[in-house]
């Protein structure tokens, strides 16, 4: 009966031993870790009896590379008996968003096109070059003069996005946007001094269409049409910018004699809507050039849908400005 006892006793004892030694074979820190891309991973190993145990740790984390990555630690007794297996998994991840830097001291002008990289100097990302980042918009067109809002979003490969945003003052310079449309066609600029304060600048669209605008912001829009009342007419619009529905139109018919002419006149005609018809305009003769009222006033009815929509299409095409 002694000899029973003292063996449950040393088995209880060896038990317990095994136990303790179990209970302090663990991972230091979490088991499941996650760190950001081209940061540094710690690797905090593990806890063990170091004079009765030898680890191997294998598997290996890439900072600058997205991915899951396992660590093993295997524990080994001094003979080399493999008694434990322990695992650590690591997340690289990319959460930053792209960063940049405000372009300063910068001039917007209606009319004008501007890459969204215009607003900024630099702008980068943590994991991926630069070419990798995704604006929206690329661009920006701005079609009227004033306050504009402007965001652009930088969006990387792990989708993480930032966002630029600011409230910028929009100039209108009639001159600098004419010089820009047409710097591939000088020959079709002219400008000349109007008067002692004042110049004029004339465009020559095509053959059939021109446009000219007063340095104090007054433009006219030119375009011949055909007509049986005369030898040539022409369909003039004029406004200042900003207030087309309040321009003057003016349709003009020459005689074979050029200083004999007829023209008919509206002097508040909103030029904003894209097709109109006429009911009545003041008919005025120049040299005793007579032509019929009605007569001119059907014919410009007849031409006039056709020339607001080149109107309109050479400003929201060619110089993208808005006419509203």
């Amino acid at each position: 009966m002694k000899k029973l006892v003292l063996v449950a006793l040393s088995v209880l004892m060896l038990a317990s031993c095994n136990g303790a030694a179990q209970e302090i074979i663990k991972i230091n820190g979490d088991v499941e870790q996650t760190i950001e891309v081209n940061t540094t991973f710690d690797d905090l190993g593990i806890t063990y009896p170091e004079d009765k145990y030898t680890v191997v740790t294998t598997g290996k984390v890439q900072e600058n590379r997205l991915g899951r990555y396992e660590i093993v630690y295997s524990i080994y007794t001094k003979e080399g008996e493999l008694i434990k297996e322990l695992h650590r998994f690591v997340n690289v991840v990319d959460t930053t968003p792209p960063t940049f830097t405000e372009a300063q001291n910068l001039d917007f002008y209606a009319g004008f096109t501007y890459p969204a990289t215009y607003f900024v100097s630099d702008y980068r990302d943590n994991y991926n070059d630069k070419n990798s980042i995704v604006l929206n918009p690329t661009s920006f067109t701005f079609t009227s003069p004033g306050s504009q809002e402007v965001l652009v979003s930088f969006k990387d490969t792990s989708g993480n996005t930032s966002t630029y945003s600011k409230t910028i003052e929009v100039q209108l310079d009639m001159i600098k946007l004419i010089n820009e449309v047409y710097k591939n066609n000088k020959s079709a600029v002219s400008t000349s001094q109007y008067k002692e304060d004042e110049t004029y600048t004339n465009v020559r669209i095509d053959s059939t269409k021109s446009l000219g605008y007063f340095q104090s912001g007054s433009i006219h829009y030119l375009e011949t049409v055909s007509t049986s009342l005369g030898k040539s007419a022409s369909i003039q619009i004029s406004a200042n910018y900003g207030s087309f529905h309040q321009a003057s139109l003016n349709y003009h018919i020459s005689s074979t004699n050029s200083s004999n002419y007829a023209y008919g006149m509206i002097s508040s005609f909103d030029v904003t809507q894209e097709t109109a018809t006429i009911s009545k305009f003041q008919l005025f003769s120049e040299h005793g050039y007579q032509v019929d009222e009605s007569a001119a006033l059907n014919e410009c009815n007849q031409k006039l849908s056709s020339v607001l929509k080149n109107f309109h299409e050479y400003f929201a095409n060619t110089l993208h400005l808005d006419l509203r």
